[in-house]
């Protein structure tokens, strides 16, 4: 996979890791370096590599999932979701 690892998370500062991480992907997909269907690192990846515990990137992943950032396949991976559709009422 070819993208631009995550930053490390300060676990220094007050601001919570997960929300760090959450932030960093959100910035990410808002400035297009991942645009819609790029898959993510996944779970695993990104516990090794930030070193970090699996809850808080499951958090991270999971609420950006609610947010409607990203897209959770089974089996498949994480993926920056497509902007929904806005349907004319006319």
């Amino acid at each position: 996979m070819n993208q631009t690892a995550l930053l490390h998370p300060d676990k220094n500062t007050a601001l919570p890791l997960y929300e760090q991480i959450k932030q960093d992907i959100r910035g990410r997909i808002q400035e297009q370096e991942w645009l819609p269907g790029t898959r993510l690192p996944s779970e695993n990846e990104l516990v090794e590599s930030l070193g970090v515990s699996r809850m808080t990137v499951h958090r991270a992943f999971r609420e950006l999932t609610q947010e409607g950032l990203l897209e959770r396949v089974h089996g498949l991976g994480t993926f920056v979701a497509k902007p929904p559709r806005h349907a004319s009422l006319i």
